[in-house]
């Protein structure tokens, strides 16, 4: 796919004041007239959640206040011949509101692209990485797909810093470097052999993000003597296709805009670049998981695609395969195959990569030639219920000419059909999912996970809430867990621990009694409810003052952390905070650096007290292992953690991906999981369950607890909620404490 900028120079348009025409029409006439090799505009649409025009002093026509002011630009330059394109500065202070500009903006009729213009300082963009992440992926859901994103930025080897290009790479379609090699210097006479040696280090730089590369270079009246050569090196060296001029202004006139109509017009590339689709990248990783008898999803998951699934047939915009996270080179190697319609390696070479099923199912004999048709067919079932087709798996019998296995008296006989990765008509995604459900039922032995019972096995219990006796009844046999939060604030700003001690201590020391072990959460409820601490105010940690905050919050619940230690011991299981990365109402968002200081010191204090009692990170709910990995670069003790918190929601609805969620968490450590949140959610506004099918609640409890029993890492898998009414939770009981059947007896005695 060309882009919009391909052999084109373009000039940048700040706002009406800072040129002399006074309305569209003039400035298009002194364009053609002086600099006709010139002919796409990058317009400036807003600065943050603000449209441009509110910050210039003189009314014009040529100021957008508004999609109608971008709409007239469009109307006005469309047919002289001059693209438009907008161009803003982003801030990531007012988020939401900033993205609706900026969406607003590019839906404009005619735009053919948006230019982020990302900077470091209070002026520019603050909003960390959560902000970055935010505003790229959803101005990029929210816009069509062929819709080109770009974004500008300071591309020098010490930069970019602060602005968390990784975040934007994935939903961005090419670079702009500020090539300001004037104001890189400044002073000099000659510019000559700086713009050449700045352009070579920005190029350098950027080439690792992978993505096209338009430079961004001065049309000031200093660097007049530069502007043809350094053009030249650009087209000749790094063979670019576009590039601007910053910025149209009184500098551009007189013999500066004498050498802007003699550059050189870049070529377009005669080359059509492949375009593939979501869909297609989706089949390709899933006819690869096939091959190499591993599941999709999982790899899907480690690559960091399973957003395609929700834009299927929109154009892919991520890495190149073989830049693709979280897989092997040789996984890589199959799915570029795969993609290129290329035959796979004969006979088969064994796929040892992250993403493989875990090895006592690796290599061996594939599934389906000791099932029996009655497996097979559940196999088929299960896959269809996983990528949401149910109404399609009598079809699939049907295109797969396996309609005889369906036969009643035929249904525990050993099936002697095809291969399952040779059958006619399926796609590769239903193949790997059937072949991951068969998997799943070869009886392989149970290995136990590492949690804190008797008999070595998993821990399994549900969330409860002190508030209401019927979230939190005196008798909860069987489980072997319980996590709560520990409310020390109750909800009214307290810090009195002796007080709310008499509220939990019975409780409490109750269920440790009864051998069900309490998971207690440390989270902003447990100091004073957060009292003189303004939560969105401390969420950017690249901010030393924020830093400072989080330690001082984290001071002052230490000596009540202590005191809980002191009460309950190693009988207990420490949760540090709850969904640390995520802004939500269930949480309060802390920043990597914050958090890694606040498990620590907590990790210190506890330990001080009890050195056996178990340490876990509080719940990670937002699926990026990345915030995770980021956290624990700064942490010192690490090592001294009983595990790591992870609420998979929905990772389970297709059976596989909650290895792959934990793989990306471990990254080759030896992690254990503490499963603290799982279950089925509803609307998160209202207190009562979602309106699921019990039946589908029961096989999705069937589907994720095999996973989670087949997994050594894990050593809890505590479901959300005890009963309905629990917050948005389906609950294992109803709102009268009667228990769910058969979901009670499924959960507690497993499968």
């Amino acid at each position: 796919m060309n882009s919009p900028f391909d052999g084109k120079i373009g000039a940048w348009f700040w706002q009406a004041s800072s040129i002399s025409e006074k309305s569209i029409d003039k400035f298009l006439d002194m364009l053609e007239a002086k600099t006709p090799n010139v002919r796409a505009v990058f317009v400036k649409s807003n600065n943050g959640k603000v449209w441009q025009g509110q910050n210039d002093t003189i009314p014009s026509e040529m100021n957008i206040n508004g999609p109608a002011d971008i709409a007239r630009w469009v109307a006005k330059c469309t047919p002289r011949g001059f693209d438009v394109h907008c161009w803003c500065v982003v801030k990531g202070k007012e988020v939401e509101e900033e993205i609706d500009t900026i969406t607003s903006a590019c839906l404009v009729p005619g735009i053919r692209s948006m230019i982020f213009d990302l900077e470091v300082g209070d002026i520019y963009f603050v909003g960390g990485r959560q902000g970055a992440r935010r505003i790229a992926s959803e101005v990029r859901r929210r816009v069509a797909d062929d819709f080109h994103m770009s974004v500008c930025l300071d591309g020098r080897t010490t930069h970019p810093r602060d602005v968390f290009v990784d975040e934007w790479i994935p939903f961005i379609n090419s670079l702009q470097p500020m090539v300001y090699y004037d104001s890189f210097f400044p002073g000099k006479d000659d510019y000559d052999d700086l713009a050449e040696s700045s352009l070579d280090a920005i190029m350098k730089n950027l080439e690792r993000f992978d993505r096209p590369i338009y430079p961004i270079f001065p049309a000031r009246p200093a660097v007049k003597d530069t502007m043809i050569d350094i053009a030249k090196i650009a087209i000749d060296r790094y063979n670019v296709r576009s590039y601007s001029l910053w910025r149209l202004g009184p500098t551009l006139y007189g013999k500066v805009l004498d050498e802007i109509k003699k550059l050189p017009v870049p070529t377009a590339s005669t080359v059509i670049e492949t375009v593939y689709t979501n869909q297609q990248i989706i089949d390709a990783v899933s006819k690869a998981a096939v091959f190499a008898h591993s599941d999709s999803q999982d790899w899907l998951l480690r690559a960091d695609l399973l957003h395609l699934m929700d834009n299927r047939g929109g154009t892919y915009l991520g890495l190149p395969v073989m830049s693709l996270p979280g897989l092997a080179d040789d996984q890589k190697q199959l799915i570029l195959l795969a993609l290129l319609d290329k035959p796979f390696p004969t006979p088969p070479v064994p796929v040892t990569g992250a993403g493989d099923v875990s090895s006592d199912t690796a290599d061996v004999t594939p599934p389906e030639q000791t099932a029996t048709n009655q497996k097979v067919i559940n196999a088929f079932v299960s896959a269809a219920k996983a990528l949401g087709n149910d109404d399609d798996v009598w079809k699939w019998f049907s295109s797969a000419k396996l309609n005889s296995i369906l036969a009643r008296d035929g249904r525990n006989d050993p099936y002697t059909g095809p291969a399952i990765q040779d059958l006619p008509k399926l796609t590769p995604e239903v193949k790997a999912k059937i072949l991951f459900f068969l998997s799943l039922d070869q009886n392989r032995p149970v290995v136990a996970g590492t949690g804190t019972t008797a008999t070595g096995t998993a821990l399994r219990g549900a969330n409860i809430d002190f508030g209401n006796p019927i979230f939190s009844p005196p008798d909860l046999k069987p489980f072997t867990c319980c996590r709560l939060v520990y409310k020390m604030s109750m909800e009214s700003g307290n810090t009195d621990f002796d007080k709310s001690e008499q509220v939990y201590n019975a409780k409490i020391n109750g269920y440790i009694a009864a051998k069900v072990t309490p998971v207690v959460v440390v989270n902003h409820q447990f100091y004073g409810e957060g009292k003189g601490f303004d939560w969105k105010a401390m969420q950017d940690d690249s901010d030393i003052g924020v830093f400072n905050r989080w330690k001082e919050l984290t001071a002052q619940f230490q000596p009540h952390l202590r005191k809980l230690v002191q009460t309950y011991k190693d009988q207990i299981v420490y949760e540090i905070w709850n969904e640390t990365d995520n802004h939500s109402d269930a949480s309060v968002f802390i920043p990597e650096k914050s958090f890694a200081f606040m498990l620590d010191e907590c990790i210190e204090t506890i330990h001080s007290v009890s050195p056996n009692a178990k340490v876990i990170v509080g719940g990670l709910v937002s699926g990026h292992a990345s915030y995770w990995h980021n956290t624990r670069a700064h942490m010192e003790h690490e090592d001294k953690l009983a595990g790591i918190g992870v609420h998979p929601y929905g990772r389970e609805d297709a059976t596989g991906s909650l290895k792959g969620l934990l793989d990306s968490y471990a990254n080759g450590s030896p992690a254990v999981f503490w499963i603290t949140e799982w279950g089925v959610l509803g609307d998160a506004s209202k207190s009562e369950p979602p309106p699921s099918n019990p039946k589908d609640v029961e096989n999705y409890a069937k589907r994720f607890l095999t996973a989670a029993q087949n997994d050594p890492r894990v050593a809890a898998t505590i479901w959300y909620g005890y009963a309905d009414g629990m917050h948005n939770g389906y609950g294992l009981a109803k709102s009268d404490g009667t228990r769910k059947e058969p979901l009670w007896t499924v959960f507690n005695k497993g499968l």
